[in-house]
């Protein structure tokens, strides 16, 4: 691993700094469980599960933290079986989901809003995890749920299950009419009956990131950014955490700064949650070199932690989401 991705992403991505060739995950770390109680509260099962599954398209997904893919799904059943409340699911043999839905116990259900259904429908639904970041083109923010599982903050509802029984839908057994598309290759649905563990619904009490608090945030990554740009180091430091994290980024600072012209340029700015002690915010970014050895030109998208302590808001720790080289 180079030394630019052991330090602190402000550091590593903000100031642009790269190696050609880099290799990043394929697909997006998940947020940890922790993130996804600040966002959704459990409301009871019940035995009638009807009602969770309407209307329309949703998203099943299956896996874990390491690896996992998602897909729409319009097919679908609750109900009871074996005393316990039910979800049935139907996926096909060839669908690139077909494998983590076989490996993995626990799969997961998710609705979202008229807003982000055309991100479910265009990418989810048209595009394959074969050879396609689906996260990355639909914005959408992984998380991890309780019982191992991974679903999306921008759910609106998510329903958890383990499935309990498997069982082959030949295509003989399909409705005539579609036979003809469905069933011409031989390949056919599988059946998944998961008892559902838990309901969750986004927190009535969750509201839009006040303007103040976004402002707040905003001009931290602005004044952090500006040090960069400026080549001032105490201006670069003043929003990182002490600590380790700080030392870190002071020694790398100052060699950048020795060795690099750049530039900066925000393309987008976001926040995905915050309350009284902690941020994360979304940020991408280009940079690109002004004068300097060589250097890979990129586009930056990484979720930033921030802990607010006396004196303010204060950068903790940092994910990539994705990069491009320009």
């Amino acid at each position: 691993m180079s030394i630019f991705s052991r330090v602190f992403f402000v550091c590593a991505v903000l100031s642009g700094v790269l190696l050609h060739g880099a290799e990043f995950p394929p697909r997006q770390k998940p947020l940890p469980v922790a993130e996804f109680y600040k966002h959704f509260e459990q409301v009871p099962t019940g035995r009638d599960m009807g009602p969770k599954f309407s209307p329309g398209v949703y998203l099943g997904t299956a896996g874990s933290g390491s690896e996992y893919n998602s897909l729409t799904l319009g097919w679908g059943a609750s109900g009871v079986l074996w005393s316990k409340p039910a979800a049935i699911v139907y996926i096909r043999e060839n669908r690139f989901s077909f494998k983590y839905f076989e490996k993995y116990p626990v799969f997961v259900l998710s609705w979202y809003t008229k807003k982000d259904m055309q991100a479910v429908l265009k990418i989810f639904g048209r595009k394959s995890g074969r050879d396609t970041d689906k996260e990355k083109l639909s914005g959408f923010t992984p998380v991890e749920t309780p019982d191992g599982g991974v679903t999306y903050l921008q759910a609106q509802k998510v329903v958890i299950c383990r499935k309990m029984l498997r069982q082959r839908v030949p295509a003989e057994f399909l409705p005539e009419k579609l036979r003809p598309g469905l069933g011409r290759d031989g390949l056919v649905h599988i059946q998944y009956t998961g008892e559902v563990l838990s309901v969750w619904v986004r927190k009535k009490a969750e509201a839009r990131v006040s303007s103040e608090a976004e402002r707040e945030l905003k001009a931290v990554l602005l004044r952090n950014l500006k040090g960069m740009q400026d080549k001032n180091l105490e201006l670069a430091l003043t929003d990182i955490d002490e600590g380790p994290i700080k030392e870190n980024n002071k020694r790398m600072m100052q060699m950048l700064f020795d060795r690099y012209d750049l530039t900066y340029k925000i393309l987008d700015f976001k926040v995905i949650s915050a309350d009284k002690d902690t941020a994360v915010i979304e940020v991408t970014q280009e940079t690109r070199k002004i004068n300097g050895p060589a250097f890979g030109d990129n586009v930056s998208t990484a979720l930033h932690t921030l802990k607010k302590r006396p004196s303010g808001w204060k950068f903790a720790g940092s994910k990539i989401k994705s990069i491009k080289m320009l």
